[in-house]
């Protein structure tokens, strides 16, 4: 099969559509410049399907045989898996916890396996496709649209019409099922809710990857008779981006603005909040894959193409370095926000380009040349010349990141001691947290007459020693529990620490945030989206979040 031309522009795309869930993630701890909220950057991940569709119909327009569509599956394989699996273990390296919540041993086999072969997309449970390297659940729905793919593109059982009838159809049927049944929007909840059903689910989001699909197919179509001007196309393309961001600023906010309500409107809103622009999406990456207008002519810069070529790995590798930033907050918090957030671009980008060095290129050409190559060559591949030089620049980056910020000194906390609190300070029961730690003391500091920062003390005991990588979320919350205000902060005083141990984590609170406050909402948490379970007489989110009312604590 002849190799097409490629197209740059829709290469540099490719880190666009990472760009913005790279954003959305990092929105909670550093803000976006009021993107994340003016735009639905989830849509990140809808636009990449559409993208993905469009692709590989541009390089495989036909599978005429079996040996074409097992050199597909091949390099499908071969593309996405070492990536995948290498990201995995970086995570385990630098965060030394394998995001497996409180799973049994049992459960957590399962996941492995399921991660291993990358099908948990197709379990819509949280504890399994967002376990391990969570952000891969995307990759296993992209799998199963490889598995698709030869019948999407072959004209030998039906046309496209009667496809895309179908695809629409299933996805009206699961938001049906959703309407009736009810199905809850948390994505904090471990049973079935939106995310598992809709958003995750490679049957609904099969749909705008066959969009992607049948716009190559319209481009290839039109693309000889086009002949149009540079000022003409650059008029064209910024008019398509105006729009698209019109609509990932309005799409999923078309619900409030008609009036909706009740649980048709809830799902209809989650949806277009994942998927609302996909409409746009076709057209835009059609308009680009032109390449005539000026801003294509940006987007074919090296440095943007190299952003698109390691875009996958950036992608893969952002939740770790988020999640070691976490770990290791307390030992950067005297620096300006801005520097913590350009610093954890700067790693997850520099990353990305060494993974996409050392795992993702060489190990793509050596899975589609098997059984060809012996083993002096796959050495060669892996570990010789300039592979070399990114091996050892990778081993010195982790050993850094491993410790370096155990070289920072960090002030410690207070002395884990009870003596001096008053029995308005201990809880009548602890707040026990899946048996690791338990809860047992609150106290606040009196309140200022010039409305300075008050500090709060939590005071835990070690039931069994907690594993690196856990933070604490303390929010502010009104009666009904709703968060007014949160600060999250990794549990440094905790590491060390042996059964019967004590320990005191300490917060300044700002004065204003307990003007109409009504209690503390306390989770621990190495995912945010499936803290620790916790036993106390009032909890909720699904049992992992104790509420402590303030008036036990003043």
């Amino acid at each position: 099969m002849n190799k097409p031309q490629k197209l740059d522009t829709l290469t540099s795309l490719r880190f666009f559509a990472a760009a913005m869930i790279v954003l959305g993630h990092f929105h909670g701890l550093f803000g976006s410049m009021g993107l994340a909220t003016t735009f639905s950057l989830a849509q990140g991940v809808s636009f990449f399907f559409v993208l993905s569709g469009f692709i590989l119909t541009y390089n495989y327009p036909v599978l005429a045989t079996r040996a074409d569509i097992g050199a597909f599956f091949k390099a499908r394989i071969a593309r996405v898996w070492p990536a995948h699996i290498a990201a995995i273990g970086l995570l385990f390296l630098l965060t030394a916890n394998m995001n497996l919540g409180g799973l049994s041993r049992g459960a957590a086999i399962f996941v492995g396996f399921a991660n291993f072969f990358l099908f948990q997309s197709l379990v819509p449970l949280r504890d399994v496709f967002l376990t391990l390297n969570g952000v891969a659940w995307s990759i296993s729905t992209e799998m199963i649209f490889y598995l698709a793919f030869p019948l999407l593109i072959a004209d030998t059982y039906f046309g496209w019409k009667p496809k895309l009838s179908l695809l629409m159809l299933i996805v009206a049927l699961h938001l049906w099922f959703a309407v009736a049944w009810a199905i809850p929007s948390d994505e904090s909840l471990a049973s079935v809710n939106l995310m598992g059903l809709i958003n995750v689910n490679p049957l609904v989001r099969l749909f705008e990857f066959f969009l992607g699909v049948l716009a190559c197919n319209l481009f290839m179509h039109v693309r000889p008779r086009i002949n149009s001007s540079v000022g003409y196309f650059t008029v064209v393309e910024v008019a398509i981006v105006m729009l698209t961001l019109f609509s990932m600023h309005f799409s999923h906010r078309v619900v409030s603005f008609l009036g909706w309500q009740g649980e048709f409107a809830n799902v209809v809103y989650y949806y277009l909040t994942k998927i609302g622009s996909v409409w746009v999406f076709a057209p835009l990456i059609i308009i680009f894959a032109f390449g005539k207008g000026l801003l294509s002519r940006v987007l074919t810069l090296k440095p943007m193409i190299l952003l698109g070529e390691i875009s996958f790995a950036l992608y893969l590798v952002h939740i770790t370095v988020l999640k070691w930033y976490e770990m290791n907050s307390a030992y950067f918090r005297d620096m300006p926000e801005w520097s913590k957030a350009a610093g954890c671009w700067f790693l997850s980008l520099f990353i990305a380009y060494l993974l996409h060095k050392i795992v993702e290129n060489p190990c793509r050409k050596l899975i589609t040349t098997l059984p060809k190559v012996n083993a002096r060559e796959t050495f060669r591949m892996l570990f010789t010349g300039r592979q070399s030089v990114h091996v050892a620049l990778a081993t010195a980056v982790i050993v850094a990141m491993i410790n370096g910020p155990l070289l920072i000194k960090i002030k410690p906390g207070p002395p884990a001691s009870h003596q001096g609190l008053t029995g308005s300070h201990l809880l009548s029961t602890p707040a026990s947290f899946s048996g690791f730690v338990d809860l047992s003391a609150v106290s606040l500091s009196p309140f200022a007459a010039d409305g300075e920062d008050r500090r709060l003390d939590l005071w835990f005991n070690v039931q069994s020693p907690l594993p690196n990588g856990y933070l604490i979320a303390v929010h502010i919350v009104a009666a009904d529990g709703s968060i007014m205000h949160q600060t999250d902060f990794p549990l440094v005083n905790a590491r060390g620490l042996t059964k019967g141990d004590r320990w005191v984590e300490s917060v300044k609170i700002p004065a204003q945030w307990l003007k109409q406050a009504k209690g503390l909402g306390i989770a621990i948490y190495s995912d945010p989206k499936s803290p620790l379970t916790v036993t106390y007489p009032r909890t909720d989110y699904d049992g992992r979040r104790a509420l402590i009312d303030f008036s036990q604590i003043f």
